[in-house]
């Protein structure tokens, strides 16, 4: 395989959907557009939205499950928990890293599905 994303663990996601290439590309599509429409719903944030922050944080932790993005879906839990309690605190001091960590995950998934459209892609 020559091709790596820090945080993903494409040979688990691979083997999760039997080898099949194009499956798991296409689990990975969905994965970017999907996290990505809900991104705006989390970046603000406040205590009369805390259950919609928790349904998303929830969401987006079983998305990286998914694709084997163990540590950004760790970083959703610890969210998802933190909105569970009512910490308003934690989440505002680990919400703007977990963003970027999300989003440069959704971006590099992104760059490398745009590669492997050109054909440049092989895993």
């Amino acid at each position: 395989m020559n091709t790596e994303i820090a945080g993903l663990d494409i040979t688990k996601g691979l083997r999760r959907y039997g080898n099949k290439k194009d499956d798991y590309l296409d689990v990975l599509r969905l994965f970017a557009s999907g996290v990505s429409s809900m991104l705006s719903e989390i970046e603000t944030f406040n205590k009369e939205k805390l259950s919609d922050y928790r349904i998303r944080t929830h969401g987006i932790k079983g998305a990286c499950q998914d694709i084997y993005a163990e540590q950004t879906g760790k970083e959703a839990s610890d969210l998802e928990e933190a909105a569970k309690a009512g910490d308003i605190g934690y989440i505002t001091r680990h919400n703007p890293a977990f963003l970027v960590s999300i989003k440069k995950l959704i971006a590099d998934i992104e760059d490398m599905l745009g590669n492997q459209s050109k054909g440049g892609l092989e895993l």
